[in-house]
């Protein structure tokens, strides 16, 4: 489903919305993170995030290439920029954030997880 297209009248319990963020535009973030928080149950639901981190920055972004394609660069957010951006719009509580890397022979990530709760 596109995430710019999610149902009107319908809110979830949980929000999963793994490795995602790293594929939106920086014009168009604000706009999926707002578009997250309107159907997260707003009596207790909760939002699971992860992204793609970047090396240490105070830029709320920086591109790279992608391992994968030669379509469009990924956006590594700055967790702290994600952290303020779903604070200003009233996500909810942050109540447990982490690290974890996927890696192989071709390549190594490291991700940010965020879990939110309204």
């Amino acid at each position: 489903m596109d995430v710019f297209d999610l149902p009107d009248d319908e809110v979830y319990d949980v929000v999963i919305c793994r490795l995602l963020l790293h594929h939106i535009r920086p014009e168009d973030e604000r706009r999926l993170l707002l578009e997250l928080n309107t159907i997260i149950n707003p009596n207790g639901g909760s939002l699971f995030f992860s992204f793609l981190k970047p090396p240490l920055t105070t830029a709320p972004f920086v591109e790279r290439d992608s391992y994968f394609t030669k379509e469009h660069n990924v956006v590594m957010y700055n967790p702290e920029y994600v952290k303020r951006t779903l604070a200003e719009i009233g996500v909810g509580n942050l109540v447990k954030e982490g690290e974890y890397v996927m890696s192989n022979d071709y390549y190594r990530d490291e991700y940010q997880v965020l879990i939110y709760k309204k």
